[in-house]
């Protein structure tokens, strides 16, 4: 799958699945399974999160989901109710839905405008337990809906959307997080999560059910305790008027406001890691690992490779396995061709003191 998407292959997910169908079974198998098929799927998975060709995910009600959110119906009830429910919060119940979409992209895209235009240094949420001073990460952009992957193509990924989101700063988020609403993850659900942020890092979590699911899912890596995202929801979203909890993030996040642990998006930024070596300066140690240690430990700007070369690090993979995936030509690939994704992209130690950067012609007239 992976070489067909690399081929211009687009892709088209319709997802039906019991959100709890694994909430009976050991946290600890369900969180090995989760992470194997992850690393499994790594390869037709890493095009889509790149954006090398166009892609959309959408629901249709299989009977477990549709039972978990309208208990009281019959099957055939259930099932109808959740589909008049997707139509209706997707905009296919319109007259035109096409002319539907259009208005609710131009909506989004003057709210990310805005926001743009704004450049706020950070966002303060309050609520019942909640008191939260989110820093935005120097350089963000929001974004929000259909966006252009990189055969040229314009897409909606997810489809519903409600959401303008950017990146969260590594180290400036600090305070306590109450979420409202119910998690769904890998089939189980938390509910009533607290967390306390201290200089951007989870220092304290529980949650009211499903905790030591949660507390796993925080302790997968290094970056699992750091915020990856932030998404603004406005309260008359469709999701939210419609007052129904799925049991399915795609649609519950789009019910309100929302922060999301882990990975950034890469095009939540002016300017990109490795493609300008400003970048590099203002991302400093946040944003690289240290990988491979079994064949030769380095330090790695934080890119698709390096995070795949850290999870098989992490799920035991021997050393032959790791210059395996290593292969030939990587550093050469991102030095001289410029692929930052799939390149090994070197940073050093001292990655994260660097302050300036200058060209190989200033370092020679200044050489001593």
């Amino acid at each position: 799958m992976g070489e067909a998407y690399n081929d211009n292959t687009a892709r088209l997910a319709v997802s039906a699945a019991n959100p709890l169908l694994l909430a009976e079974q050991d946290p600890a198998r369900v969180a090995r399974a989760g992470k194997s098929t992850s690393m499994a799927a790594k390869p037709a998975m890493e095009p889509i999160t790149n954006f090398v060709t166009n892609w959309n995910i959408v629901s249709y009600p299989g009977l477990a989901w549709a039972k978990q959110v309208f208990p009281d119906k019959s099957d055939d009830e259930a099932v109808a109710a959740l589909a008049e429910a997707i139509f209706s919060i997707s905009r296919v119940d319109n007259d035109d839905p096409i002319a539907a979409w259009k208005e609710h992209q131009a909506t989004l895209t003057a709210r990310q405008t805005w926001m743009n235009e704004q450049n706020f240094h950070s966002l303060h949420y309050t609520a019942p337990g909640t008191d939260l001073v989110l820093g935005l990460a120097d350089g963000h952009a929001w974004k929000g809906g259909a966006s252009t992957s990189r055969n040229g193509i314009t897409c909606t990924p997810n489809i519903p959307t409600e959401e303008v989101f950017t990146t969260p700063h590594a180290d400036r988020v600090n305070g306590t997080v109450r979420a409202s609403k119910p998690l769904v993850h890998r089939g189980t659900l938390i509910d009533g999560i607290e967390v306390r942020f201290e200089e951007g890092k989870i220092v304290e979590a529980k949650a009211d059910i499903g905790e030591e699911v949660f507390l796993q899912l925080i302790d997968t890596d290094e970056g699992a305790r750091k915020l990856g995202e932030v998404a603004l929801v406005p309260h008359s979203s469709p999701i939210s008027a419609s007052g129904l909890l799925f049991y399915n993030t795609l649609y519950d996040e789009n019910a309100s406001c929302h922060i999301a642990l882990g990975q950034c998006y890469s095009k939540c930024f002016k300017g990109d890691i490795g493609k300008d070596p400003e970048a590099v300066v203002a991302a400093g140690d946040r944003a690289t690992v240290l990988a491979l240690s079994p064949v030769t430990p380095v330090r790695l700007i934080k890119n698709p490779f390096a995070l795949r070369a850290l999870d098989a690090e992490r799920s035991g993979a021997s050393a032959d396995e790791l210059r395996q995936l290593l292969g030939h030509g990587r550093g050469r690939a991102a030095i001289f061709c410029g692929d930052v994704d799939e390149g090994e992209i070197e940073a050093g130690q001292i990655a994260g003191l660097i302050d300036d950067a200058v060209s190989y012609t200033h370092l020679r007239a200044h050489e001593t």
